[in-house]
């Protein structure tokens, strides 16, 4: 004969009083975990409220007031638990109990902080690259100058005679560009001499004739 074992009123529940404390036997599938096991990590409740931060991070930086930013915290723990989940804690005895409002609060404040940190790491790490970039051009721009100042392998040669024939080809240019300035001014030199000495001429003639006009009544007044 089998004996049907009656069910207890402890076996329907999910939790129980004891202490002062509300006790759950089995997690639900929206409670978040606190615990440092990686079982907590993977809950599908921790993994949403990660996800629930994540969405409140930008607006809870911006805000300037501690008081604002504990309202994003608890509408965060509300948010939580209008899914019907808990903040659930192991005893001494690990056994699962539900947590005060108050370690709520800091579990989201605590996950608020190790995703600041996880992103100042990343924007460290990436500003860290950045530099390194930047110095790999900068270390291949002074050894390309090295390599064309000494002319050290084919491109440096090759660099080094197109220079040569460019500084050549404007040497040439500037000396014709010179001689002809000089020609110029030769020839303009020649010219002020002619115009002078045709000045000389003139200044010459002229100062005969005063004479010649000045002495010509002299001569007559004497014959008279």
């Amino acid at each position: 004969m089998t004996v049907v074992k009656p069910t207890t009123s402890t076996d329907l529940p999910r939790t129980t009083k004891s202490s002062g404390r509300v006790k759950v036997k089995t997690p639900l599938k929206y409670d978040v975990l606190l615990g440092r096991r990686s079982s907590c990590w993977k809950h599908f409740g921790n993994m949403a409220l990660r996800d629930a931060v994540d969405s409140y991070f930008d607006v809870y930086e911006k805000s300037k007031l501690r008081v604002e930013k504990t309202m994003i915290i608890a509408d965060i723990v509300n948010e939580i638990q209008e899914k019907g989940g808990r903040f659930l804690k192991k005893d001494d005895q690990e056994e699962w109990y539900v947590a005060d409002k108050k370690i709520s609060i800091e579990k989201v404040g605590h996950i608020i902080r190790d995703k600041r940190a996880v992103m100042r790491q990343q924007i460290k790490r990436k500003s860290l690259c950045e530099q390194q970039k930047q110095g790999e051009i900068v270390d291949e721009y002074k050894t390309s100058c090295s390599d064309k100042t000494s002319g050290n392998g084919a491109s440096g040669s090759i660099s080094m005679r197109l220079r040569y024939e460019h500084s050549s080809n404007k040497i040439d240019k500037l000396t014709r560009q010179h001689k002809l300035l000089l020609e110029e001014a030769n020839e303009s030199l020649k010219n002020t001499s002619v115009v002078l000495t045709q000045l000389e001429e003139t200044r010459q003639a002229l100062a005969n004739e005063i004479c010649n006009s000045i002495a010509i009544p002299t001569v007559n007044n004497a014959a008279a």
